[in-house]
């Protein structure tokens, strides 16, 4: 009887079992069937981009730098370099303005990224390399690029030389260029301004206008600058004002109350008590000897118990006078005041004088689907000027005593000295670091 139970159970389980096995099929199979009906439902997917604009800048390998020309109009700046170099990457860059005294081509206005020279800057217009505007080299006078026709600036400044090559070491300037649609007629602008000290005027005045049609289209600009000039009379850091300092001695204590602790001190009209714009007239007792004046001035004491000076130069009378090495003499090669020539003259140019016109025209036209047809026409001139001392001099240069230009005044001193037994000798200096015409 126990082992008829048992049989009668298992069977009974083996029907449950299968009963469950065929209700898990039944829903797979439902559930495959309900998933087929969605598929069949949904025929096509289409995946669309955002329409949220992107900037490409943050989308390239290595970031670029934008720069509208919209900012660049509202700067102020005529000047592209001047403008460009107030981003950190530009911040080495020589503008136009500053070619007075950096020693950079005159007048150009040189883009240099990481301060390692603009020859390793690779300057390009519309993606297409810029004509060099230095002879020699392959740096770029920004001034030569239209600011009418700009549309924009970028900046890449990593992994370009790999693309473009050595010159490009530091990175690349791209100047973009607007197209015939993006004008709706002619476009006048003018600007000027100048400093709070009334100089330094600006005037700019451009001309522009772009078509466009189907095939292709046309942009052409014409525009003058100019920019008055800053002499270094016109700043009181420059020129005779507080060019540079000297040591503090007694004499600069005394004469502008310098606390005796400092030093250096700046001094006003600095100048070098070496020679004159005037020459300098040495007559000495032996030949080319020098005597120790109570300045301190190498030959330029006394000599003759008549007491002559030994360096005299021509006064605005005509008259002989005495050298004076300095109003304040502070050592042999500073002073405030005197004789001496400046240490920066006043007609020094702190800005340049400059005048620039520029013609520009640009066209694209599409002859074929396989023949693409361009013209880039540019004319530039550009007239900068500036002054500049000379560092040149001419010292000693012996005079023949029966020379028959020497003045009547000095004459008679130096037959004086021969009745009184000397063997006088007379030499001339002159230095050319005397630039003080307006």
């Amino acid at each position: 009887m126990a082992f008829g139970s048992s049989k009668q159970n298992n069977i009974s389980a083996l029907a449950i079992a299968v009963a469950s096995a065929l209700t898990v099929s039944a829903s797979a199979v439902q559930a495959q069937e309900e998933a087929a009906v969605e598929e069949k439902d949904v025929e096509k997917v289409v995946v669309t981009g955002s329409r949220v604009a992107q900037d490409s800048s943050l989308e390239a390998a290595s970031p670029v730098l934008a720069i509208n020309a919209g900012d660049i109009k509202t700067s102020g700046q005529i000047d592209l370099g001047a403008m460009l170099r107030e981003s950190p990457q530009l911040q080495a860059s020589l503008p136009g303005s500053f070619s007075a005294f950096n020693g950079t081509p005159l007048g150009a206005s040189l883009l240099d990224l990481r301060n390692l020279g603009s020859e390793r800057t690779l300057v390009m217009e519309n993606g297409r390399r810029h004509v060099s505007g230095i002879e020699g080299t392959g740096s770029v006078d920004v001034n030569t690029i239209s600011t009418a026709l700009l549309r924009n600036v970028e900046v890449l400044t990593g992994g370009a030389s790999a693309v473009y090559g050595a010159d490009a070491v530091t990175g690349v300037v791209n100047f973009n260029m607007r197209n015939g649609a993006s004008f709706d007629g002619l476009e006048l602008r003018t600007q000027t301004g100048v400093t709070d000290d009334g100089d330094a005027n600006e005037f700019f005045l451009s001309l522009a206008n772009g078509f466009s049609t189907d095939k292709g289209d046309l942009v052409f600009a014409v525009e003058y600058q100019e920019t008055s000039p800053v002499y270094a009379r016109d700043r009181d850091f420059a020129g005779s004002g507080l060019y540079t300092q000297v040591a503090n001695t007694e004499a600069t204590q005394s004469a502008f109350g310098i606390d005796s602790r400092f030093k250096n001190t700046w001094v006003p009209d600095y100048r070098l008590p070496i020679s004159s714009d005037r020459g300098v007239i040495s007559l000495t007792g032996s030949a080319f000897g020098d005597v120790a004046g109570s300045g301190g001035v190498l030959g330029c004491g006394t000599i003759g118990t008549s007491m002559f000076p030994t360096c005299q130069v021509v006064g605005e009378d005509g008259t002989l006078r005495a050298y004076n090495p300095g109003d304040v003499y502070a050592g042999p090669f500073d002073a405030s005041g005197g004789d001496g020539v400046p240490g920066s003259p006043d007609a020094e140019l702190i800005l340049p004088e400059s005048k620039r016109v520029l013609v520009q025209a640009v066209s694209n036209y599409e002859l074929n689907e396989f023949v693409n047809f361009f013209v880039d026409a540019k004319f530039v001139f550009s007239s900068t000027k500036e002054t500049n001392q000379v560092n040149g001099f001419n010292d000693d240069i012996p005079i023949s005593l029966d020379n028959p230009y020497i003045p009547a005044a000095l004459l008679s001193q130096i037959n004086e000295l021969q009745a009184e037994g000397e063997s006088p000798s007379l030499v001339m200096s002159r230095d050319v670091l005397d630039i003080n015409a307006n």
